[in-house]
């Protein structure tokens, strides 16, 4: 994914959804031993993007490759969220979109 609007409805809704109550951050094994990543600001940042509408790029100036690939996916953030966000999903397809345009960038092996 690397626009806004090619996130489901449900997605989007989410974003609006989070409390801020930084609980998924708590429990969050990357972020406790000091990644880049943290699921609220994740989170926050595309809430942000969402409402902004100014057209920046979620990839590179809204969040980082480091910041997606530091997540382990061991969904300790969605237990740990009062109002069910998977964030997980988010991050994957962020992280799935990276690599595909990597791929399409080196193009086939020779």
């Amino acid at each position: 994914m690397s626009k806004l609007e090619e996130f489901s409805w449900k997605r989007r809704l989410d974003f609006d959804a989070c409390t801020m109550c930084g609980r998924c951050q708590d429990v969050c094994p990357a972020y406790l031993a000091g990644t880049p990543l943290s699921p609220k600001q994740v989170i926050l940042k595309l809430r942000g993007l969402m409402h902004e509408g100014n057209g920046r790029a979620i990839h590179g100036e809204t969040i980082s490759a480091e910041e997606l690939w530091a997540c382990t996916t061991c969904m300790a953030c969605v237990e740990a969220c009062p109002a069910f966000i998977d964030i997980v999903d988010t991050i994957v397809d962020l992280r799935r979109y990276l690599a595909l345009r990597r791929a399409r960038c080196r193009g086939p092996p020779a």
